[in-house]
């Protein structure tokens, strides 16, 4: 079937079914033909598009997710610590290595980080004195040598994670500072990674290991001349509708704002997790302002 020619019915069974096998939620959280009501006609081949395009994460599969990253972790410290056999490596791990989270500059109750956290525990295996806070670090109780784990669900721009590693303490000395002068070894494990976060944090800190469980690469934007949602005119004629139904919505047309029509830093992206929205997904999908129906609610 080519993409210029994708039939709502046969995307609207599509999400039913996914529906039905509970890959996605009730329509209460997310609700495809309520949301198509919203465009008008001109507009609607391309909210289509948009709908076949979208990625919805429940629970379990990121559960499954975060179960990969540490697979991949374990097999990285297997390879890298020392002699040994491979279970006494991980195990050893297991026994010595902090966890703790990615919450940005001003930590807030709702950062996903501290769902990723108790997963840490529930899932993989860290004992509960293992799992820290940064005040935990910034008082100088981890051993020298050690790992530290930041979990997360989803790099985008990478300022997230920037923002918590320039974080300060009472003395002023930033949480990346810290971590360097206890000589502790700073691990990234976000379920999802783009090409442009990855980038931005291994300049910005090459010391810090990335083990993603998958990278997003530009094509996952409805803007990138690649994209996978679309292409030719029917990308342009797509954008434009999405910036029309936006500026209709009542969405910033601010790259400033983390509401940015486009997305946070124009990230043009069109994914949700069962616990929240990245900023970097277009607000066109959540937004629930002004009479909007969103297809997801954030």
């Amino acid at each position: 079937m080519s993409i210029n020619n994708l039939p709502e019915s046969i995307v609207l069974d599509k999400c039913s079914f996914f529906s039905t096998v509970q890959l996605w939620p009730r329509h209460t959280k997310l609700n495809p033909s309520k949301w198509l009501e919203n465009f008008e006609e001109d507009e609607l081949e391309y909210a289509v598009h948009l709908l076949h395009f979208f990625n919805y994460y429940s629970e379990d599969l990121v559960d499954r997710m975060f179960i990969s990253t540490i697979h991949n972790l374990s097999n990285y410290i297997r390879k890298t610590q020392g002699a040994g056999g491979s279970n006494q490596k991980w195990q050893h791990f297991l026994r010595t290595a902090y966890v703790t989270l990615v919450s940005g500059e001003d930590p807030n109750p709702t950062d996903s980080g501290y769902g990723f956290t108790r997963k840490a525990r529930n899932l993989a295996g860290f004992d509960e004195d293992r799992i820290i806070s940064h005040n935990y670090i910034f008082d100088g109780n981890c051993t020298p040598g050690s790992y530290v784990i930041f979990v997360d669900d989803f790099v985008g721009s990478g300022s997230q994670a920037y923002e918590t590693m320039e974080r300060k303490c009472d003395e002023g000395m930033m949480l990346i500072e810290h971590l360097q002068a206890n000589n502790l070894k700073p691990i990234y494990c976000p379920l999802m990674c783009t090409e442009g976060g990855l980038h931005f944090l291994n300049q910005y800190s090459p010391d810090l290991m990335m083990v993603p469980t998958h990278m997003i690469d530009r094509r996952y934007s409805i803007f990138d001349k690649d994209s996978l949602c679309w292409s030719g005119e029917t990308q342009k004629k797509g954008i434009d509708a999405v910036y029309k139904a936006s500026m209709r919505a009542g969405i910033p047309d601010n790259p400033d704002s983390t509401k940015h029509w486009k997305g946070f830093q124009d990230q043009g992206l069109a994914i949700s997790f069962s616990h929240g929205t990245p900023d970097a997904t277009i607000p066109l999908l959540y937004w629930s302002e002004n009479d909007w129906h969103p297809l997801i609610r954030k």
